[in-house]
Order: C-alpha cells, then sequence, then structure tokens
C-alpha cells in the first residue's frame, strides 16, 4: 500500500458527496430500494453531508497515491456520548474505492482516524456500519470496534 494522508480541500467535496451516496445506496435494506430511488438517497445523503460539513466540526482525511490519486476517505465529527456526555470522536464516512479495497487502506484510515480522534481530545471513536456490509464489518471488528447498541427498524 503506498497511499499518503493529507487533509480534505475545498476540491474533494463532490467526491465526498459521491461516495457518501454511494454508500448510503449500497446500505439501503432491500424494501426500501423497493421504494425510494438512487436519486432520492443520492439526494438525501448529500444534503445530510452538506449539512454536517457546514457545522464545521468535521475533518476530512483524504488518502491519496504518490501521483495524487484520490483512493479514499475518512470523514469525522465530534460528538458527545448521549449516556456518558463522553467526548467521542464519530466516524461520519470511512471509504476505499473498490480496486483498492483489501490493500490496507482502510486499516490506515482507521489508524488515522483514532489518531485525529485523540488530537481532539476525544476518549472513544464510534462509526455506524450497516449489518449487511460484512467487509467493513469484519474491518471495523478486526480494529478493535464491537456492537454497543443495536440500531433496529420496522417498515409501517
Amino acid at each position: 500500500m503506498e497511499v499518503r494522508f493529507r487533509e480534505g480541500r475545498p476540491e474533494d467535496v463532490p467526491t465526498l458527496l459521491r461516495r457518501v451516496a454511494e454508500t448510503a445506496w449500497h446500505d439501503l435494506p432491500a424494501e426500501a430500494k423497493a421504494i425510494y430511488t438512487r436519486e432520492e438517497v443520492a439526494r438525501h445523503a448529500q444534503e445530510t453531508a452538506t449539512l454536517l460539513r457546514r457545522r464545521g466540526e468535521s475533518r476530512l482525511v483524504v488518502a491519496e497515491t504518490p501521483g495524487g490519486e484520490n483512493v479514499g476517505h475518512v470523514w469525522l465529527g465530534v460528538v458527545r456520548d448521549s449516556y456518558t456526555g463522553a467526548k467521542r470522536g464519530y466516524i461520519y464516512d470511512l471509504y476505499v474505492e473498490p480496486a483498492w479495497r483489501g490493500r490496507g487502506v482502510g486499516r490506515a484510515l482507521l489508524a488515522e482516524a483514532e489518531r485525529h480522534s485523540r488530537e481532539l481530545g476525544c476518549v472513544e471513536l464510534g462509526l455506524t456500519v450497516a449489518a449487511t456490509n460484512v467487509p467493513a464489518r469484519r474491518l471495523y471488528e478486526a480494529a478493535g470496534f464491537g456492537v454497543e447498541r443495536l440500531l433496529m427498524g420496522k417498515r409501517l
């Protein structure tokens, strides 16, 4: 793996928004895909990402090749644990381009997320992952993440 990390720049935002939309569709349950269009899901995911970025409490770290190709990112925020009030880093999105998956980029991005979270004074790091995203769940579990709570849903 030959990648380096850098702070995200304004020109990275369109790529971030595309990836957020892609992940949102990929992770959507099948019954929801029967109701919503890919475009609706993309629009809403991009609107949410834009609102979160405007808060100014997030950091985008980009993984790129020595030649400058953007091959992945981790997008972090800082939240307070709803039960303990502890300052917690939160991974809004972690994405690795398909051609770069399985090459250590995801693990390295997680390490960067931990480093940045510690710098910000966070004592915990959390994330949300789709139950159906088995490769991502394996990555997170291998990095020491464990299930804390389960988000459950029922279609009405």
